[in-house]
């Protein structure tokens, strides 16, 4: 099942940030820098998994009510609705989108 996380991770740019400030957090300027991953990697057939998009944003250049993400795990299915997190760090924005799926599909195996 790694190869779904690296399907994840495909949908946004790896990067760990320790806020500062806005401007020493997110490099080069950027307004938004995005996580994804998936626990556990590795799972059973049918086993739940929770899959995460984190978004690290400087509200200065994008307003965090704005943002929509659309989480799309084919042949999984989404198992309840996505729980949305949202706090602020110094003068940044962290939003984490938590989905949980499973797999019921020969697909998966």
């Amino acid at each position: 099942m790694v190869g779904r996380a690296a399907t994840l991770t495909c949908l946004a740019a790896l990067l760990c940030v320790s806020p500062a400030s806005a401007q020493d957090a997110l490099p080069g300027g950027r307004a938004i820098v995005a996580t994804a991953s998936i626990s556990p990697d590795t799972h059973l057939f049918a086993e739940p998994v929770a899959a995460r998009v984190d978004l690290v944003l400087d509200p200065g250049q994008l307003d965090p009510d704005r943002i929509q993400v659309r989480m799309r795990f084919p042949p999984y299915k989404l198992v309840g609705p996505v729980k949305e997190t949202r706090r602020e760090v110094d003068e940044l924005v962290h939003v984490r989108y938590t989905a949980m799926i499973r797999c019921l599909d020969i697909e998966c195996l």
